[in-house]
């Protein structure tokens, strides 16, 4: 806490003071819930974490620094003889440190990493790595950290503190570094896969050719910038670095250089031992696809993030991560399982945003896994529990889809069709993408077209954008819903329609006739085009309702389940047709779902998991059979076997080490998030379906804060049951008038002259606390104590221009009172008797510390007084302050901040003041220590 003086001076006649004080509460304090930080000690470990803002994702080296992979949504090559795919662009991270014999900027083998640790803090998307390296009879203490920032889509941001214990001369090195080209295969012309390839293989990342770059030498730091180009594309990458450091690096100099394939600036400096040297690095990464001049922008952006300095980008940063993280999925019971389900939503979020406009790749940006194309994936496994959760991200994935009609369009005519056929594999563009020796998958597992269409009536039901539907959504099912017309076979002997050559769910049935799946989704695409065309005032096709009426399901009526696909063997039972119930709600018998379900169930167990999607859902079912024996069983076989590492990536099957698989997590959340609680959308928006069910483990879920129709509202599922809480809209809570519930002197009982001026009244808050206002006139003293559990404390003075205490008084009886969920408050009026005031010594804390600062009479002394700090507060700070680079992270995380700048900020209360020629307002606030709560005082006049 500190005592600020910071008189503001206000001219008024017989001054009205409109005063609102407030606490902001933070509950439960996720500073402290470790089920959001995930944590390695073994530098050797694999793999490493990835981080994004949806937009732009890296995978952060074991070291923290080191260039390593990075890829921005939506930017692809396409090389000639290969398939567009994903581009990594030139590395943002390129960091090294030279201690004066050796350089760090990758691991190194010969164990001179100790005391490692490296943390990933999804509250805030933010990685920081802590570690001594001593490879030899020098050694020094290293802390990065580093976020992508959720707060502004084009930012990326590097910390890096150096504490070495010896003398000596050392640099270090920022760099914007590019990549050399990879060694390709001839995907787009290739006819068959070689057994012997592994995903990285194929998986390479595109590469970017460089045109341009920049290295200057500022004053404490320097600017760096590189353009480039995805191979065989015209698109303008631009990327602008500004770099700092202390301004007191002993004896510095700078060096820049920009050739080749890198544009870098070196400082060098003396370092002593036990000094901490601080450097940091802000980058902006603009395309041509948003601005006309991508360079410009990127400078312009880099430029002011500088300004702003790291504690306020980190904090801008963990404010944008917070909201996001109002929504949240809270499993009681099974913390391991809390932090997976946690994990999984974050690398979703990390891999989408509301500004992109596009579907999100299997592996998210975390990779070029898939090359990074856009599959059902992304409309089937990850939109639904975004859909809920972020609706306003999940909208990106259906306006991806409404954006490439045009090129379904052209498909479909490609191969003799009406309507809209949607790729298998797509790239940003929305075209055909697929390697040609998995032409087949192209052709003919069309399957994808129905999930598009799903996928956008499912936005409807969850939204009821109506404007959004005929606009948008509606065009995609009209032109989908043709499709399947032309695509179906009429067969006039059984009065039915059959889809013919097509490549099952399960991929390896090929060239099969009426697949289970594909003919349910293509009936459901069909049905919800009418049901559309109803709700926009269109009239509907006839033919949609005919063929739907008419499509053939393999159902095999002796046995009671539907097969695989028409005439499919016994060998292929369980393939296919769980999907049947969910996600695609195929009416059917409870017996038929059970048959259907323990045929998976077998498979599972003898051929063992394949990728992590199918298996994640088959406890949807289970669920909704209300058999918790069998969720129980099924719960390990959806995740485990696909977890890797601390950081809990996903790989794509529990065989291979391909990572971050974000379509399974989409499976695993949908389990959570309808099989659970069985909820459904439907024409009333999320409606209760199924009985609830949770797995023994768990003993209590809430779906937090989500979001359907316009309302918010929570999920609880417990041993009570399934209930559906509404949320308070936490934008409008209307204050309430209270009266003092006790007030002194009372005219009439008391004496008033005893008093000498002093008054006081008790409140009652949002909350049924008791909230005192006092007002002292021997100081000019106004002080509000909460008598809660914080014992809160705000308080100011009044002077009048000569520096005298003012004499205040009540203006009105009663107070208002307000409450929006997250803070309380409570307004009231003063009148000062003179025509100038100046307000100051704002102390915002406890009961305890304003007793102090009265009892020493700091109170008494002038504005222009040296600022008041609590002795404890600021013994604490210097004591983290001196800890080992691990130890002092770690404490930093018990108390909620993100670093040292961050904490001792806390120390100090932030002012700002605003006004015109007839009003004025000044607004002090200031964090609790420990980050839990928030204090702030606003005056008004």
């Amino acid at each position: 806490m500190r005592a600020a003086a910071a008189p503001i001076a206000l001219w008024c006649a017989h001054a009205l003071l409109v005063v609102r004080a407030g606490a902001q509460e933070v509950a439960p304090d996720p500073a402290v819930d470790s089920t959001f930080l995930l944590a390695s000690s073994d530098p050797a470990r694999a793999p490493s974490p990835f981080i994004g803002n949806g937009r732009l994702g890296v995978v952060i080296p074991a070291l923290g620094i080191g260039a390593s992979n990075s890829f921005l949504a939506g930017l692809y090559e396409e090389a000639p003889g290969d398939v567009p795919r994903i581009a990594a662009i030139p590395a943002w991270n390129a960091t090294a440190v030279f201690d004066g014999e050796r350089w760090l900027d990758s691991m190194p083998s010969d164990g001179s990493v100790h005391g490692y640790r490296q943390v990933l803090d999804m509250r805030t998307g933010t990685v920081r790595t802590g570690y001594d390296w001593a490879p030899g009879a020098r050694r020094m203490a290293v802390l990065v950290e580093s976020f992508v920032s959720r707060a502004d889509p084009h930012l990326t941001v590097i910390r890096l503190e150096l504490r070495p214990r010896h003398q000596g001369r050392m640099r270090v090195r920022f760099a914007l570094a590019g990549r050399p080209p990879p060694r390709r295969l001839a995907l787009a012309r290739l006819e068959r896969a070689d057994p012997a390839w592994r995903p990285a293989h194929v998986w390479y990342a595109g590469h970017m050719v460089l045109r341009s770059r920049e290295a200057r030498a500022e004053r404490q730091g320097g600017r760096l910038s590189l353009t480039s180009t995805p191979q065989g594309r015209t698109t303008i990458l631009a990327q602008t670095a500004r770099v700092f450091w202390d301004s007191d690096l002993p004896r510095a100099t700078t060096r820049t250089k920009a050739s080749g394939d890198s544009a870098l600036v070196e400082v060098a400096f003396d370092a002593s031992p036990g000094m901490t040297y601080r450097f940091a690095q802000v980058v902006s990464v603009v395309s041509s696809a948003e601005e006309a001049q991508p360079l410009t922008v990127a400078t312009q952006e880099a430029e002011r993030a500088w300004a702003r300095g790291y504690d306020r980008l980190s904090a801008d940063n963990a404010r944008a991560w917070s909201r996001r993280w109002e929504t949240d999925i809270e499993i009681e019971g099974d913390p391991r399982l809390q932090r997976v389900v946690r994990s999984m939503l974050f690398y979703v979020l990390s891999s989408a945003d509301e500004t992109t406009g596009l579907g999100i790749p299997p592996m998210g940006l975390s990779s070029a896994g898939y090359y990074g194309h856009i599959f059902w994936d992304s409309d089937t496994w990850m939109f639904p529990p975004l859909l809920l959760t972020h609706p306003d991200i999940a909208h990106s994935l259906v306006a991806f889809r409404g954006r490439t009609l045009g090129a379904a369009r052209a498909r479909a005519r490609e191969h003799g069709y009406r309507g809209a056929m949607y790729p298998w594999e797509a790239d940003e563009r929305g075209r055909e993408t697929t390697p040609h020796f998995a032409v087949q998958n192209a052709r003919s597992e069309i399957h994808v077209t129905g999930d598009v269409a799903l996928a956008q009536w499912q936005y409807y039901l969850a939204t009821g954008d109506s404007a959004w539907l005929a606009r948008d959504g509606f065009p995609v099912m009209r032109e989908t819903a043709d499709f399947w017309v032309s695509r179906s076979v009429y067969d006039s002997a059984t009065d039915r329609y059959h889809i013919e050559n097509v490549v099952s769910v399960h991929e390896g049935l090929i060239g099969v006739t009426d697949d289970a799946f594909t003919n349910a989704v293509a009936r459901k695409n069909l049905e919800i085009a009418v049901a559309a065309s109803g709700r926009v005032g269109k009239p509907a096709e006839p033919r949609w309702s005919h063929v739907a009426a008419r499509l053939h399901m393999p159902y095999d009526s002796a046995s009671e389940f539907y097969r695989t696909y028409e005439g499919a063997p016994d060998s292929t039972l369980g393939a296919v047709t769980p999907l049947l119930s969910y996600p695609l709600g195929v009416a059917m018998s409870a017996r038929a779902k059970r048959t259907q379900l323990e045929q998976a169930v077998r498979r599972l167990l003898a051929d063992g998991p394949g990728a992590m999607m199918g298996s994640t859902l088959l406890a949807v079912d289970a669920a909704e059979l209300g058999d918790r024996a069998l969720l129980d069983s099924l719960l390990p076989h959806s995740y485990q076997g696909w977890l890797r590492g601390p950081f809990l990536m996903l790989s794509e099957t529990p065989t291979n080490d391909a990572v971050n698989f974000v379509t399974g997590a989409g499976g695993f959340l949908q389990q959570v998030i309808f099989g659970y609680t069985g909820l459904r959308l439907g024409e009333g928006g999320l409606e209760p379906a199924f009985p609830p069910l949770l797995p023994s483990r768990i003993t209590r879920l809430t779906l937090r804060n989500l979001k359907v129709r316009g309302e918010r509202f929570d999920v609880v599922v417990d041993a009570a049951g399934r209930r559906i809480l509404p949320r308070r809209d936490t934008t409008a809570a209307a204050p309430r008038p209270r009266l003092p519930v006790l007030a002194f002197p009372e005219p009439g009982m008391d004496d008033t002259s005893a008093y000498r001026g002093y008054q006081t009244r008790f409140y009652r808050d949002s909350k049924e606390n008791t909230v005192q206002v006092y007002l002292e006139p021997q100081s000019g003293r106004v002080v509000q104590l909460w008598a809660d559990a914080a014992n809160a404390s705000v308080g100011f003075t009044v002077r009048d221009g000569r520096g005298r205490p003012v004499r205040l008084d009540w203006d009105a009886d009663s107070a208002e009172v307000a409450d929006s969920g997250a803070s309380r408050s409570i307004e009231y009026r003063l009148v000062a008797n003179a025509p100038l005031v100046e307000v100051g010594w704002f102390v915002l804390g406890s009961m305890r510390v304003e007793r102090d600062f009265q009892y020493w009479k700091h109170s008494l002394r002038p504005y222009t007084a040296p600022p008041v700090r609590v002795a404890e507060e600021s013994l604490l700070v210097a004591s983290v302050a001196r800890l080992p680079a691990v130890e002092r992270e770690r404490h930093l995380a018990l108390l909620g901040a993100g670093s040292l700048a961050e904490l001792r900020a806390r120390l100090l209360p932030t002012l700002a003041a605003s006004g015109s020629d007839t009003t004025w307002r000044v607004r002090v606030e200031r964090p609790s220590l420990d980050g839990r709560n928030r204090l702030a005082i606003e005056l008004q006049g």
